[in-house]
């Protein structure tokens, strides 16, 4: 087992702390985790509102890449739906080459209906939006030249001028549903969940664990060839009572 650190950067707007202090604290734990021989950092990406104040991971990541040498790096998650797939694929793309190979890039459709209206989008449609998003940004990450007509994704032969260090780079899902674990074992991607939206209990991890890799043997991958990163609050003190 390894451990990562990661952060939603929720601030809060009553407190004596300003948000460039939450920046520059959240970056130093970064880099205390990577002393410490964390496996990787992730941050959250969400709009509008403080519950998180990163709506770009890509730059904050930047940032941190350049405070370290070892730790891998990711969104947890790039929200498709929000940015046209050729913006994803290019922040990404340069944060894997300006690190060294770093990137695990962490996608999902998110789930929060208000950034959705914030952005004058129909939250009915994320599912839809986030598949087409997601193919084309496979596509542009391998270095195709790409040409789509899709309901919500458009574009005609693009291709990227800045492509990733590590190819594939590797990619990996978000899910808050456990019928979906098999579906991204199947793809061939690594899983994330946070065990307090798809569990009642911790105990029940393993479950999303096993479906995984049951699911990559039956494709005929090997079981243990993806990771599964499961997120789980921790507080940490010299004491019980701390």
């Amino acid at each position: 087992m390894k451990l990562s650190y990661f952060s939603v950067v929720d601030h809060y707007a009553d407190g004596p702390r300003e948000r460039s202090q939450l920046y520059a604290e959240v970056v130093d734990q970064a880099v205390l985790a990577e002393q410490l021989g964390f496996e990787a950092v992730w941050f959250a990406e969400h709009h509008f509102v403080d519950y998180g104040i990163v709506p770009n991971p890509a730059v904050l990541l930047s940032h941190i890449a350049a405070r370290t040498r070892r730790v891998r790096l990711g969104p947890a998650i790039s929200v498709l739906p929000f940015r046209d797939p050729r913006l994803a694929a290019e922040d990404y793309a340069m944060l894997d080459q300006l690190s060294g190979g770093r990137v695990v890039l962490g996608i999902g459709s998110g789930y929060v209906a208000p950034e959705y209206a914030g952005f004058g989008l129909d939250f009915a449609d994320k599912h839809q939006r986030y598949d087409e998003a997601l193919d084309a940004l496979r596509r542009l990450l391998a270095g195709e030249r790409v040409s789509l007509e899709g309901q919500f994704v458009r574009m005609k032969d693009v291709r990227l001028n800045v492509l990733p260090r590590q190819r594939p780079l590797p990619i990996a899902v978000a899910t808050g549903q456990l019928p979906t674990v098999p579906v991204i074992a199947r793809q061939g991607d690594a899983l994330l969940f946070m065990i307090y939206s798809m569990c009642n209990h911790v105990d029940e991890a393993a479950a999303a664990v096993s479906s995984f890799r049951a699911a990559r043997a039956a494709a005929g991958m090997d079981p243990a060839g993806r990771t599964v990163s499961a997120g789980i609050h921790t507080h940490v003190g010299e004491t019980d009572a701390d």
